[in-house]
């Protein structure tokens, strides 16, 4: 799957319910470990919203609690026709349903399940297997069985707003802001859809590409059959810049610290591409030949490689590029979806493992880094005066960043400071939404997890993970 935690943006947008922390102190142990391994009715694809993970049969919906290790609710769906493809965003969890051909929803503040046929005039979506959320009104599907892919307007009650064709037998997607990038396994090109203007560029990669991954202006395919990754960019992502050999039949690839990282199936390794360079710098060890490494997923400075045959999981450190665990599950691991303090992973024989993510991987601070000293620097951008220019505290301390009447926008009669933001260029209307609604900080990030701006309310509190500035962003 694409991770159902991190959604679309020029960058991927995701709203948070949390104050800024891009950590969390959930568990003591210094090591992953297979916290336990949960029996669900059918072991298909899994999405995460929060802490608890959602996983459908073709009847039920399972809510998985990893701190209990338990089903703590099912949710009736009146029939999912092959659950294949699962995503989240805001309040809803995502599923869709292969052979009824029907996006099904279940939106965790009503605990209600709706249901949308993705085959009407016009717009019919065939066999949608995999989900992207590329912002928060906006859902993709792979279209598997008539070679397209499907938007929805997910703000409301769900519904199609267009249906784009792709090449042949489109695969694993990946987006950034209006672009989605379509593998295209059976035509052995990459379509780049800009779901806003419905412009449709075919660009030639290598042989039966199956996945795609967004870095900082790049798009990288993982191309199965030539053993290679495709490198593309330009303002339509148009332009073929490189092409590198990577390990043997890599199978999904995705973006972690800066660098590209491929699952190269036969090989049991995984390949880093340098994103300066355009180059593999390095190939690393996992569960070595005939491991079947098929599916990975990051988070924070950790990539999670998923070994069929060999019934493990390979944790990688892509700071040290070096295997941090490997951890043997309870069956074929299939799919993977992540919390901030679990990894939770659908096996075959119907069951779902559930992997605590260390307090040390998810950068909780130790004593002695509690004891540090941070501070947040208010940063006066032109034309904006404020009263208080810094807020200091110990790392892993709750502070309250200035209220909006702090500052004054000199320059600008009749504006207000909305709120604090690590990036000067956060969106305005997102800013404002957020204020007007009392929803609190925002955080946003790359389709393959990686956070790049924070937005605080002002007066609005945050955890104190480490020293930065913060820019003021005005109404």
């Amino acid at each position: 799957m694409r991770t159902a935690v991190a959604l679309g943006a020029a960058t991927c947008l995701m709203a948070l319910a949390h104050p800024i922390a891009t950590t969390s102190p959930a568990h003591a142990t210094d090591n992953f470990s297979v916290k336990t391994t949960i029996n669900v009715t059918y072991s298909s694809d899994i999405a995460v919203l929060g802490e608890y993970a959602y996983v459908a049969s073709n009847s039920t919906i399972s809510i998985l609690d990893g701190a209990t290790g338990a089903v703590v609710d099912t949710e009736a769906t009146g029939g999912i026709a092959s659950p294949r493809g699962a995503a989240a965003s805001g309040s809803k969890v995502f599923f869709a349903a292969a052979d009824s051909n029907q996006i099904v929803t279940l939106d965790t503040s009503t605990s209600t399940v709706s249901t949308l046929s993705t085959s009407v005039a016009g717009n019919v979506c065939s066999a949608p297997f995999n989900l992207l959320v590329v912002s928060p009104s906006r859902l993709v599907a792979n279209c598997h069985g008539n070679n397209a892919i499907q938007v929805y307007n997910i703000s409301g009650v769900p519904s199609i707003v267009a249906t784009y064709s792709t090449g042949a037998s489109p695969r694993l997607m990946s987006s950034s802001g209006d672009f989605v990038f379509v593998p295209n396994h059976g035509a052995s090109t990459m379509s780049v859809i800009n779901i806003s203007t419905g412009v449709i560029t075919t660009v030639n990669v290598g042989s039966r590409p199956n996945a795609t991954a967004y870095l900082d202006g790049k798009v990288y395919t993982a191309d199965f059959n030539s053993n290679t990754a495709t490198i593309s960019n330009g303002a339509a992502f148009d332009q073929r810049v490189a092409q590198v050999t990577v390990g043997s039949n890599p199978q999904d690839i995705a973006a972690c610290e800066g660098k590209i990282f491929t699952a190269n199936r036969w090989t049991g390794n995984t390949s880093v591409i340098s994103a300066t360079t355009n180059a593999v710098t390095n190939t690393i060890p996992l569960a070595g030949v005939g491991a079947i490494t098929h599916v990975m997923e990051t988070q924070g400075q950790y990539a999670y490689f998923l070994n069929f045959s060999s019934k493990s999981v390979s944790i990688v450190d892509c700071v040290s590029e070096s295997v941090a665990a490997t951890l043997t599950v309870a069956d074929n691991p299939n799919w993977i979806a992540m919390s901030s303090a679990y990894a939770y992973v659908t096996l075959s024989g119907n069951k779902v493992a559930v992997i605590a993510i260390p307090q040390a991987a998810s950068g909780s601070g130790s004593a002695a880094a509690v004891s540090t000293t941070e501070t947040l620097s208010m940063f006066e951008a032109e034309g904006v005066v404020c009263s208080s220019t810094s807020v200091s505290g110990q790392r892993g301390q709750w502070v309250v960043t200035p209220p909006a009447n702090a500052c004054q926008a000199v320059l600008f009669p009749g504006k207000e400071v909305l709120g604090w933001s690590t990036v000067e260029d956060f969106p305005r209307d997102i800013a404002r939404r957020q204020v007007r609604n009392g929803w609190g900080t925002y955080e946003l990030f790359t389709q393959d997890g990686r956070l790049t701006g924070v937005f605080i309310p002002a007066g609005g509190s945050t955890l104190l993970t480490g020293s930065t500035r913060l820019y003021p962003i005005l109404s």
